[in-house]
């Protein structure tokens, strides 16, 4: 069946662990497609009292294959390269993408039912019908399969609001590249000034994508560079490629700042999946942390008051004993939607400001569970002005 789509879509470019996403694909391709014709054939076979159970049952597993391979073909390309997905339309595209799916397979498998009631005296109509009838019932059962093995709560949790909706201290500014011309743009959001600041001379994009860091050529300096760095291989922790876009662009105390480590790599990539701090959240009671599924989504972390000989600090100042993982505020990992959360910076007023699946830079209020598109692109940084 076409569905099966909806299992080959997220896994393309994942590692080699697993989400329940990701087993439950794993199931429906190995297997469901097989069960679906058994009980597909067999309601054909009821329903309209047709002979010989066993051909209803062999062609309508064919046919769920058949639908499901073709359909797998032609929606990853229209999905990757025709809808243009962003938080703002996502569910809606989601939900015309299922009904589309039901339409192909009942199209897709058409000609399979209509070889069960037999070519002569005109059966077209009974065949259609019949088509109809059991991918309903079979949608019915996958939409409920998917949604139980998924995590949606980015879209069901979540009221996408304006930029401007969410009230930022004018103060911030965000830095970030643009997915239009790639250009470092700079940006206060709610305000009508997105401006192109500088053209990178360095590849931003291989092997590993640039991000934006606020850094100090010394311990001492008073004063912040904004800076490109790209990690050409993470595993070897080779030094990065380092470039300056903006030379004591902001305050030092003011900046989100980038600390190396004895082996030179920089800290965003050590710890990206817990979120950073600008300026006064550093003292704030939560944190936030990401992980590497799209299904493990941001997390919200609590402090807990323990006694301080007990916290080990590391080289960064940060405890882990300090802190406690609470819920899961938000995650997206849907058919057609595995969506990762990367980057994430904890503004003051405890506000995320976090890309979502590498070209969408969002807003976060999770105390209100609004959430907003700020801008196309990646790599962000912010700074309090």
């Amino acid at each position: 069946m076409m569905v099966t789509v909806l299992l080959l879509w997220p896994c393309v470019a994942q590692a080699n662990a697993g989400t329940p996403l990701i087993w439950g694909e794993f199931l429906h391709l190995t297997g469901g497609n097989v069960l679906i014709g058994l009980v597909e054939g067999i309601l054909l076979y009821k329903l309209f009292k047709l002979e010989r159970k066993g051909r209803c049952i062999e062609a309508m597993v064919l046919a769920n294959f058949f639908s499901a391979w073709i359909g797998f073909l032609g929606l990853q390309i229209f999905s990757e390269f025709v809808i243009p997905w962003t938080i703002e339309n996502a569910k809606s595209y989601l939900c015309l993408l299922v009904i589309a799916c039901w339409l192909v397979s009942v199209l897709l498998e058409y000609p399979f039912v209509m070889f069960i009631f037999g070519w002569k005296n005109r059966q077209w109509t009974k065949a259609l019908n019949g088509s109809l009838v059991v991918q309903t019932i079979s949608y019915m059962v996958l939409v409920g399969w998917y949604l139980l093995c998924g995590s949606s709560t980015l879209l069901t949790r979540c009221t996408v609001v304006k930029a401007a909706d969410i009230k930022l201290p004018e103060s911030i500014c965000i830095y970030y590249f643009a997915k239009s011309d790639d250009a470092v743009h700079r940006l206060h959001v709610g305000q009508d000034d997105d401006t192109a600041i500088a053209k990178p001379e360095i590849d931003i994009h291989e092997p590993v994508r640039a991000k934006l860091v606020a850094m100090t050529d010394g311990p001492e300096d008073t004063m912040a560079s904004l800076k490109i760095i790209v990690v050409d291989d993470r595993r070897t922790y080779k030094k990065p490629r380092i470039g300056t876009v903006l030379p004591n662009f902001a305050e030092a105390g003011k900046a989100l700042l980038e600390l190396p480590d004895d082996r030179g790599v920089y800290r965003h990539y050590q710890w990206q999946w817990l979120g950073r701090t600008l300026g006064v959240a550093k003292d704030s009671d939560v944190r936030f942390q990401t992980g590497f599924w799209p299904q493990q989504g941001m997390y919200l972390m609590e402090r807990e008051k323990s006694p301080e000989d007990k916290l080990d600090y590391d080289q960064y100042g940060f405890a882990w004993r300090e802190w406690t993982f609470g819920k899961k505020l938000i995650a997206l990992e849907m058919p057609f939607l595995s969506w990762t959360i990367r980057n994430i910076i904890q503004l003051p007023g405890d506000f995320i400001l976090f890309e979502l699946h590498d070209d969408q830079i969002c807003l976060f209020d999770y105390q209100t569970m609004r959430i907003a598109l700020v801008a196309r692109g990646f790599g962000a940084t912010a700074v309090v002005e």
